[in-house]
């Protein structure tokens, strides 16, 4: 979605707000304020910022200005980021004094409108969005169709972004750093049966900087060179386990349990030994 994409979002979200004189969007005037009154705002959904994206956007601010106002709320100390941190941290990487700002009205979902910004604008990693999203659900016990809706997402989106978090925690721990997607989480799972070739998959991203598709085809690849089960013999072997459980817990049964449990088990004796007598 684009930056007027991102405003007619954020001004849908904000249009049953009705208070009078709301400085807001495109509807309401642009304020300057000083950079040195506005201050970050500490729930914001964005985690980590490259330093070299913001001094690549604060050389472009310095060049042409900022083009995108930032919303802020007012605080008693001044003012509060609600969206647009990165813009302010490359103006005043740029050494500007004031910056274009929206006011945000105090009655307004702020989280709701960070977030919508930041996934619109891709400020956020996708492990940022998992994490935003997910707060979002249990904050407000949303529904993936009802949280997607309110992001302007699709319900399939919202399902792969959370399904970042299904990763191993050790994967987690450098999926942000390394500003992997969706895409790369996805091709990650498909070999959640199979750890060994997970891991050597996380390294072989890491190292060889392989792109979402790319780690989904290699995943794909080694899914496919394993062999079929056979689904009969799949279900001798947990015929096996269960009769195992059997076994660990024939002690603790009852007289009447054991009788009843030894009968079955002399008609499953039938059943193999005519299986064996026909092999």
């Amino acid at each position: 979605m684009n930056v007027r994409g991102t405003e007619r979002v954020v001004d849908m979200f904000l249009s049953g707000i009705g208070k009078a004189g709301v400085e807001m969007g495109r509807r309401s005037r642009t304020l300057e304020l000083p950079l040195d009154t506005i201050t970050p705002n500490p729930g914001q959904p964005r985690k980590e910022f490259d330093p070299k994206k913001i001094s690549e956007l604060a050389v472009s601010i310095k060049e042409y200005g900022v083009l995108q106002p930032i919303g802020v709320r007012v605080i008693p100390t001044g003012y509060e980021i609600v969206f647009g941190e990165r813009r302010w941290r490359a103006a005043n990487e740029a050494d500007l004094k004031t910056i274009p700002c929206v006011i945000v009205p105090d009655n307004a979902d702020r989280k709701t409108i960070a977030l919508i910004e930041n996934i619109h604008r891709q400020d956020l990693s996708a492990m940022e969005k998992a994490m935003a999203i997910k707060d979002m659900m249990v904050d407000e016990n949303l529904s993936l169709e009802a949280v997607g809706k309110k992001l302007g997402l699709g319900k399939t989106r919202v399902h792969q972004l959370l399904n970042i978090l299904n990763l191993p925690e050790e994967m987690l721990a450098n999926f942000c750093r390394a500003d992997l997607n969706e895409t790369h989480a996805r091709a990650l799972l498909l070999l959640k049966s199979y750890p060994e070739a997970q891991k050597e998959l996380f390294q072989d991203i890491l190292l060889q900087g392989l792109t979402g598709n790319q780690a989904l085809n290699r995943a794909e690849e080694y899914i496919s060179k394993i062999p079929v089960k056979n689904p009969v013999s799949d279900m001798v072997s947990r015929s096996i386990s269960k009769l195992s459980k059997v076994e660990k817990n024939w002690r603790a049964m009852s007289h009447n349990e054991r009788e009843d449990c030894a009968k079955e088990l002399m008609r499953l004796r039938e059943k193999i030994d005519y299986l064996l007598g026909n092999s």
